[in-house]
C-alpha cells in the first residue's frame, strides 16, 4: 500500500510507526524525515535519533543528519548532539564522519571540543586531520 506524501500522519509517534511499516516505500520514508524536521520539537528529534540507529541505509542515515542539522530549537540541542556523535565514530563511513565532525563543530556545543580532541588519535588520517584543524578553529 503506497501513501503519497500529502497522506501522512501529522505525529511524530505515527510518522515513525508508518516508517518502520515493512511495506512502505522509500519514497515515504524521505517523506516522512522531511515532515519530522518540519515539526523542529524534541518528539521528532528522538524519533529520527531512533531512525538513524536503525535504519542502516547509508542514504536513510544521511537525510536524518542533513534533517537533524536544521533544529534550531534548545531542547532538541542534546538529541542532536549525540546522534551526531554517534555519526563521528568509526563504524561509519568516512564521509559521514566528517560531516558528522562539522557539524559537531558547528553547533557550539562545549562537549564537541573533547570528543574532536579524542578523534585528533583517528586510525584514519583524514579524521585526524580534520579534527586537529576543528579544534584549532575553535
Amino acid at each position: 500500500m503506497r501513501r503519497e506524501p500529502d497522506t501522512l500522519p501529522e505525529t511524530p509517534s505515527e510518522l515513525e510507526a508508518l516508517y518502520w511499516t515493512a511495506r512502505t516505500p522509500l519514497a515515504t520514508r524521505r517523506a516522512i524525515i522531511e515532515r519530522l524536521g518540519r515539526a523542529q520539537n524534541l518528539t521528532s528529534a528522538n524519533a529520527l535519533s531512533r531512525i538513524f540507529d536503525r535504519d542502516r541505509r547509508l542514504e536513510m542515515q544521511m537525510q536524518v543528519l542533513q534533517t537533524l542539522g536544521d533544529f534550531a530549537a534548545a531542547d532538541c540541542q542534546s538529541v542532536k548532539f549525540a546522534v551526531f556523535s554517534r555519526a563521528a565514530g568509526p563504524t561509519h563511513p568516512k564521509t559521514m564522519r566528517l560531516g558528522a565532525m562539522q557539524s559537531l563543530s558547528d553547533q557550539g556545543d562545549p562537549r564537541a571540543r573533547p570528543l574532536l580532541q579524542g578523534m585528533a588519535n583517528d586510525p584514519d588520517g583524514a579524521i585526524r586531520k580534520n579534527a586537529r584543524r576543528l579544534v584549532e578553529e575553535k
